[in-house]
Parts: C-alpha cells; sequence; structure tokens
C-alpha cells in the first residue's frame, strides 16, 4: 500500500500545493490589515472563517474528484485495479494520501497564522487558544467534502442528473457546523457525515460504480447521501418557488400590538409585501382612526411611542457559538488611539496601542493598572451579553460599573442584593416630556432603576411581573411626563390567557395608572391559499412527522426551561384553518399513496425480490417524490426482453423469469460448436 500512497502524492501534489497557496494568500489578505486597522477579530474574524469554511469545502472537494476523475477519463482505472492489490489497500491507500495533502494544505498556513497572531505586536487583541476550535471544525467538516468528491468521481451516473448529489450531505453538515453551539457537537456532526460518506464511497469503489454489487451497509450508506441530496435540491427549489409565489399573492400578514400617545393599546395588521397597513383596532376589537393604506413606518413615528429595550441576560440555554469573538473578548471602546476590549478569561479590559498593536494595560473594578504593575480586583464573572451602545456599562447579576475609557477610570453605578441580582440593563433615551432624556437603566427581580448620565438615582418601579417569566422589557415616555413599561412573555406561541404581555402605565412620580394585558400573536401570519393546497402531495410524510415531534418535544422543553417554543408546523402550513389543513391533508396522504404505487411500478419493471419490493414502497409513501428519486438515482434502469415462455418483458440479469420463473432457454445451434450433443452428454456423466 506504500506505492500507492506514494503513487497519489506524486500525481496529486500540484494540486495539494495550489490549494495551500490560495489558502494562504486568502488568510495573509485578512490577517495582515488588522494590524494596521483597529477592528478586528483576529482568527475568529468573520472573514478569517469564510477562508478555513470555503477553503476547507471547495479544496476537500476538489481533491477528491481529481484522484478519481481523471484517472477514468485516461482509461488508467482498468490498469490500476488489475494490479497485484486488493481494492480495500488501493482505496486507503487513496485516501490516505488525499487526506495528507487536504491537511497538510489546511493547516500549514494555518500553524502560520496562529504563530504570528500569538505574537505580541501583530494582532490589538488577546490570543487565547479557544480562537483555534473554528478552524478545526472547519478541517473536518472539509474531510466529508473530500470523500463525496471521491464517491462522485467513482460513481457511474450522469453529470447532469444524480452524479453530484453527494455533496448535499456535507452542505448540510457544514451548515450545522457553523451555526453550532459548542465544538463538540460540530465535530460529532463532521465525524458522523464523513463516516458515511466514507462507507458509501468505498462500496462504490469495490464495485467499481456500480449498485446492485455492493455490500447491504454500503448501498444503505449511497441511499441516505442521495436521499440528503435530493431533500437539499428539493427544498432550495421550494424554498425559491414559494417565496415568489408570496411575493405575486403578497396576503403575508405582520401583526404586533403597539401603544398610542393617548395611552392606548392598539393592534394593528401590516401587509409584509409593501408596508402598508390593514387594519388597527384597540383591545376590545373596535376600529381606530382611519389609518388603513397609511405607511408603517410613519405610523410608528407619529402616532406610537418608541418603546426602548435593555440588555437582558438570556436564557440559559443561550450560549455564544464558539465561533463568536465573545468566547474570548469583546470589544468595548475604539474612539481614541487606544483599543479597549473585555477579556473573558482574565476578567479584566485590556487596552492595546493602535500604533504598536502592544498592550499598555488594563482596567479592573479597582481602577487602571500598567503593564508589568501588579492587577488587583478581577471583575466577577457572568458578564451580560451587550447589543448596543451601552459598551461603556459592564453589567454583572452582583453590580454594574460605568467605565470612562478615556480617563481610565471605573464607577460602581449599582450593587446589586444578594437575593436580587441584576437582571438586565441599559442606556434609553425616552421622552417622559418634550425633549428626550438619556437614562442609565438597571433592571433587578424586583425593581427597575433608573439613573442620570451623572449615576444620579431618577426614579425606580417595582416589577409588576417576575423576570422569570418576562425578562424582557422596554420602556417609554409619555407626553404627560408619565412612563410606560412593556413586559415581553417568553411564551410567544400558543400563549394563554395567563401568558400574555403586559403594559403598565406609570405617572411622572411612579404611581401606577392603568395596566393592560396584551396577548402574544405571531410576528407573521400567513393566510392561506387555495393554490398551496395540490403541492400538498409534494410534502415527504416522514419529514412532517418528525417536524412534528420535534415541535411537541419543543414545547414539552418550554415547560420545563422557560424557552421559547418553535411555531407549529401544522399550523404554519394550514394558516391555523382547519379546512386547508383538512384538504391539504387528504393531498398528503394521496400524494404518498401515488408515489407508493409509482414504486411498486418500478419494482415490478426492476424484478425485485417480495422484500426489496415492499420495503421500497414503504419509503415511497414515507418519503414522497424524495424517495422516488432515490430509488431511480440508486439503481441503473435494466435492459428488458420478451419471455419466450410468457410473452411479458424481463430483465435480461435475471436467471428466472419475475412472472412465470422459467428459465432462458439454450442458444440454438450455429455449427461452429466445439463438441457435439453426444459429446456433450458424455462428458457430462464422466464417461
Amino acid at each position: 500500500m506504500r506505492a500507492i500512497i506514494w503513487k497519489e502524492i506524486r500525481e496529486n501534489l500540484k494540486w495539494g500545493v495550489l490549494l495551500m497557496l490560495a489558502v494562504s494568500v486568502g488568510m495573509t489578505l485578512v490577517l495582515y490589515p488588522m494590524s494596521r486597522s483597529g477592528w478586528n477579530g483576529s482568527l475568529l474574524a468573520g472573514n478569517f472563517q469564510k477562508i478555513t469554511t470555503y477553503g476547507a469545502a471547495i479544496g476537500a472537494g476538489l481533491l477528491g474528484l481529481l484522484q478519481t476523475v481523471p484517472e477514468l477519463l485516461q482509461h488508467q482505472w482498468a490498469f490500476l485495479i488489475h494490479r497485484p492489490l486488493t481494492r480495500k489497500r488501493l482505496f486507503f491507500g487513496k485516501v490516505v494520501a488525499g487526506l495528507a495533502l487536504y491537511a497538510g494544505a489546511m493547516l500549514l498556513p494555518f500553524l502560520v497564522a496562529v504563530i504570528w497572531v500569538a505574537t505580541p505586536g501583530h494582532i490589538a487583541v488577546p490570543f487565547h487558544w479557544q480562537m483555534l476550535l473554528p478552524t478545526f471544525a472547519d478541517v473536518m467538516g472539509g474531510v466529508g467534502f473530500y470523500f463525496a468528491g471521491l464517491l462522485t468521481g467513482i460513481r457511474q451516473a450522469r453529470w447532469y442528473g444524480s452524479r453530484v448529489l453527494p455533496f448535499g450531505l456535507p452542505i448540510l453538515c457544514e451548515a450545522y457546523v457553523v451555526m453550532a453551539t459548542e465544538f463538540w457537537q460540530a465535530m460529532v456532526a463532521a465525524v458522523l457525515c464523513a463516516s458515511v460518506l466514507a462507507l458509501a464511497a468505498w462500496g462504490s469503489f469495490a464495485a467499481s460504480g456500480q449498485y446492485r454489487s455492493q455490500p447491504a451497509g454500503t448501498r444503505a450508506a449511497l441511499g441516505v447521501v442521495l436521499l440528503v441530496g435530493i431533500l437539499c435540491v428539493g427544498g432550495l427549489g421550494a424554498t425559491i418557488v414559494a417565496d415568489s409565489l408570496r411575493r405575486q399573492q403578497g396576503v403575508a400578514t405582520w401583526e404586533q400590538y403597539g401603544v398610542d400617545k393617548e395611552g392606548r393599546v392598539l393592534h394593528f395588521s401590516v401587509g409584509s409585501y409593501g408596508g402598508r397597513i390593514r387594519s388597527v383596532t384597540d383591545l376590545a376589537g373596535r376600529p381606530v382612526g382611519s389609518y388603513k393604506g397609511e405607511d408603517f413606518n410613519e405610523f410608528t413615528q407619529t402616532v406610537l411611542l418608541q418603546f426602548r429595550g435593555i440588555q437582558t441576560r438570556w436564557p440559559t440555554f443561550f450560549r455564544y457559538s464558539y465561533r463568536h469573538t465573545e468566547r474570548c473578548f469583546r470589544f468595548v471602546d475604539m474612539t481614541g488611539q487606544l483599543i479597549w476590549c473585555y477579556d473573558f478569561p482574565e476578567r479584566l479590559v485590556v487596552g492595546y496601542d493602535r500604533a504598536t498593536n502592544r498592550r499598555i494595560g488594563s482596567i479592573g473594578p479597582d481602577g487602571f493598572s500598567a503593564i508589568g504593575a501588579s492587577v488587583g480586583q478581577t471583575f466577577p464573572e457572568g458578564l451580560f451579553p451587550c447589543f448596543g451602545p451601552e459598551r461603556h456599562l459592564l453589567a454583572f447579576p452582583s453590580a454594574v460599573y460605568r467605565v470612562d475609557y478615556l480617563g481610565r477610570q471605573v464607577k460602581l453605578l449599582f450593587a446589586a442584593a444578594s437575593d436580587q441580582p441584576v437582571v438586565g440593563f441599559g442606556e434609553v433615551r425616552i421622552s417622559p416630556g418634550e425633549h428626550p432624556t438619556r437614562f442609565n437603566v438597571v433592571a433587578t427581580t424586583s425593581h427597575i432603576h433608573l439613573f442620570s448620565t451623572s449615576l444620579q438615582p431618577v426614579r425606580s418601579f417595582a416589577r409588576q411581573y417576575t423576570a422569570d417569566e418576562y425578562p424582557n422589557i422596554t420602556l417609554a415616555g409619555m407626553p404627560n411626563g408619565g412612563y410606560a413599561i412593556w413586559y415581553y412573555s417568553l411564551r410567544r406561541q400558543g400563549a394563554t390567557p395567563a401568558e400574555c404581555d403586559h403594559v403598565v402605565m406609570f405617572s411622572a412620580n411612579g404611581t401606577v395608572l392603568s395596566q393592560y394585558d396584551v396577548p402574544t400573536v405571531p410576528r407573521v401570519v400567513a393566510d392561506p391559499a387555495w393554490q398551496w393546497v395540490p403541492l400538498a402531495w409534494a410534502v415527504p410524510m416522514g419529514g412532517l412527522v418528525v417536524w412534528e415531534a420535534y415541535f411537541v418535544a419543543a414545547r414539552r422543553l418550554d415547560d420545563v426551561d422557560g424557552g421559547q417554543e418553535p411555531s407549529d408546523p401544522l399550523r404554519a402550513l394550514s394558516g391555523g384553518q382547519a379546512r386547508f389543513w383538512a384538504i391539504g391533508g387528504v393531498v398528503l396522504v394521496v400524494g404518498a399513496a401515488v408515489c407508493a404505487l409509482v414504486v411498486l411500478g418500478i419494482a415490478r419493471r426492476y424484478a425485485f425480490t417480495r422484500r426489496q419490493t415492499w420495503g421500497w414502497a414503504i419509503a415511497g409513501f414515507v418519503l414522497g417524490p424524495a424517495g422516488v428519486l432515490t430509488l431511480l438515482a440508486l439503481r441503473e434502469w435494466p435492459a428488458r426482453i420478451a419471455c419466450v415462455s410468457c410473452g411479458c418483458m424481463r430483465v435480461v440479469d435475471q436467471e428466472q423469469c419475475g412472472r412465470c420463473g422459467a428459465a432462458f432457454p439454450p442458444p440454438a445451434p450455429t455449427g461452429t460448436e466445439l463438441f457435439d450433443e453426444a459429446g456433450m452428454r458424455a462428458t457430462a456423466v464422466g464417461i
């Protein structure tokens, strides 16, 4: 096998070098400007992750193709498989050489980039080893693309047909690798994807690209790969068609509640395409004003109060992705000559000089400490997320600090009691009078505190609803000098009257004037239309069942941890109307039955066994059109001739007729036989 490894390396080394050069140039173009600009994310920058994500996927896929397609085109394949070496050794020799070239092309430039970034004076951000995880996940995800390239090159299928479908599974896997929260989740997905594709590639390699001569395990892996590819193509096409139909139909409605400047809670619906108001009513359903047809943006600016949200601690199930900079640092100030960022492992605000890219010191609760000086107390754990301009505020469950980065000073804005931790903070501009006023807001489990920009207390409001059920709040100022606070429930779908949002009105001195229960509504409601009903036949029955099961499980999970449950798929498909779901369900079942009948017809033409026939029929019923297309992509279209016994068409690669069981008749003698009939009989009896 050593010889085949060196042979593959010699033939494909040029492709590995080209990939390494392309990746090196891309990383250089991304990282080098970071040393001269203030804003950068180091190895976690979005552009750097694009280099590793797309570079690994495209490079690995092309390398797998280039190891197989040229051999088939140049007729080297037949010569190769007749060497005194088993198919298994040939396959693993190719894989070892290809993965070695791929790993070298991706990891060598990355190693140089890591050394450069970790050296002080190059990048003005902290360096932590967690920054390496996204690239390792991308490289591992690229292994699936490599095996997809091998499988695509080996399979005997049309390039414009099913031959490129193996790339659907690694594309889907790479999307999950990018969106996963934890590194181990991404690695598990990448390993599973690569394992399935490797098994399918090995089966096709051992059978010279044919399907029927493969073992059962590799055939099942190949079926899964092609099914996922078909579903990806179908899902993309369905998304494009659905979006086009929605835009032409233009009946999707965006529903929301708001509070006008007179203190009334209004319900309004807006067309999603066009932004025009369709109706405005009060909580009792009575029409309010003549706003129909007006522009939504103008309506919100002139009629509604401007509520401002605060940063809250997200639910416990939320965490920043392992690819996010918030796992390592957060930029908090970049307005001057210095760059300040919060270092999460150190729990300090660290500063870097723009000119030298070197660290000049850190800020903690005790103040500024120059580089080389002893650092005092560090900030507490649990820094709140920050998505707005409030980066001068550092909020923790135990305290909120205001940092003056220009003066290198820190002040304690609010210290929370042990039984009343901080659950939200922010800086908002609200208008309790004629002129907007800027406030610092700190929300605890019992109160909402307003501070002036000079850190002086202004007003405190007792919470009317618990922070566990209503962690998200927004504030607005009334024209008469009062305030309005909106409490948002976590349960957005299927809410009961006890789980509504709530709006509380306060006077200028903090007295409760009124409060309203605001029903929760779906943000976007798609009005069902009859032209969507016939398309239900193309929906896989099994996919819909899995989707609904996930919804039920998520709803139960929501009851446990208070998370935000997803939308009900049956409600989404039917638009909340029973007649649409009933008729669409009939079409769905009929379509699944038709697909099963089509599979039965194909199975009869292919002369499947009874077990194969019913297995594929069930697959056709569960998977719908995707199951039918998977069958056609897997099995070669057989040649058939008429049976001399029953006259029916029979496949030529089976000894017996699938209808009458008759064998092929012996060929008619032509006079060129080497033995006569008597000699053949004598040979048969051993004379």
